[in-house]
């Protein structure tokens, strides 16, 4: 598949692709030039109609067939502030909307939530909103702003930062 993106990927890093209607794919980047890649997917698509297929979201879409931004591979230090207590965890996966992380230990649902990361704005207002086997994702109290989080995409030594 060739995509446009809009942010800096190299070969061989995993992307998933997330389509309006519902469907996603993971694979790897084949080649890059300029803001476009070339992606080949891990598992062949089986029905290509199927997994093209527009939708249109109104009062008869199901949620989960309901558009949603982009979401963007990390591995990034982060820690999660609830009340006085951090906890140390790694974010996976960042969008305008939320995050994904991998965590030892889960906060309380539904609970307010900060999240602090190297270059990341100060303190980003979360509240925690699933957890399952060793992972948590949280929904933004207010989006980032996707020209604050694009050059944060782009630059690597933020973006797949090391805990130091």
């Amino acid at each position: 598949m060739t995509a446009q993106t809009c942010t800096l990927l190299g070969r061989n890093d995993w992307v998933r692709v997330d389509l309006p209607n519902g469907q996603s794919a993971s694979g790897q980047v084949d080649w890059t030039a300029h803001d476009h890649v070339g992606v080949t997917f891990a598992v062949p698509i089986g029905d290509l109609d199927q997994f093209l297929a527009r939708c249109f979201p109104d009062e008869s879409t199901p949620p989960a067939l309901s558009p949603r931004t982009p979401h963007f591979v990390t591995s990034c230090p982060v820690d999660l502030w609830q009340g006085s207590t951090a906890i140390a965890t790694t974010m996976i996966e960042i969008s305008t909307d939320g995050a994904r992380f991998a965590t030892p230990t889960t906060p309380r649902l539904g609970r307010p939530l900060l999240l602090s990361g190297p270059g990341l704005p100060a303190l980003v207002a979360a509240r925690l909103c699933w957890a399952s086997a060793g992972e948590a994702g949280v929904i933004f109290e207010h989006p980032l702003p996707f020209d604050t989080l694009a050059p944060w995409l782009d630059t690597r030594a933020l973006r797949f930062a090391q805990r130091g």
